[in-house]
Formats: structure tokens, sequence, C-alpha cells
């Protein structure tokens, strides 16, 4: 407990509930929940902030067959922070999904 908790009698303080003579001071179901789905609701506005942050950065390009094209290096295989995480250029044969390229 912190200082705080005993001074202003907090519901874990057991001497606070007996002075008070209050049992309300403890959280019932209904206001954890409510403060569990505005946190739920908080961390979708702050994800949304910062998805929509993030793309206003990224150049929609499109990727047709025979263009050349960079690979990124999986973490796992990368050798060190001075070696390059791309490897190519490879030629695109075809394209398997809009997203997707066969090199």
């Amino acid at each position: 407990m912190i200082p705080e908790e005993i001074r202003l009698r907090s519901w874990r303080t057991s001497e606070g509930a007996q002075q008070t003579g209050e049992d309300d001071l403890k959280p019932t179901v209904d206001t954890i929940e409510v403060v569990k789905m505005q946190a739920a609701i908080n961390l979708a506005k702050c994800q949304d902030e910062t998805r929509r942050w993030r793309n206003k950065k990224v150049k929609p390009r499109e990727i047709n067959e025979g263009d050349l094209v960079l690979r990124r290096i999986p973490k796992s295989k990368q050798k060190g922070k001075i070696h390059s995480k791309w490897e190519g250029p490879f030629i695109v044969t075809s394209m398997a999904r809009p997203e997707a390229c066969r090199l």
C-alpha cells in the first residue's frame, strides 16, 4: 500500500473501511467492467491514431511482372546492424495476389 491509500482511506485498508463505516468504497463488478470498457476504447483510439500516423508516410506503388524488386531479410537471418536489411534485386515473374509476387 502507498501512503495516499492510507491517508485517503482506500478500500484496500481494513481500518479505512472500519473508520468510515462504509463498505461502498470497494469497487463493484459494474464499475470494474466500465473501467475495462473505457480502457479498451482508449486503446483502440491510440492504435487507430498510430495506424493513421504510420500509413500517411506510405507511398502505394504498383508492382508489375518484369519489375526489379528488393526482398527484406528476416530479422532471424540478419547478421548484425551493419549488414544490409535487403537482398536482391530480383525480377518479378508473376503476381500471385495483389500483395504477393513470385520472384
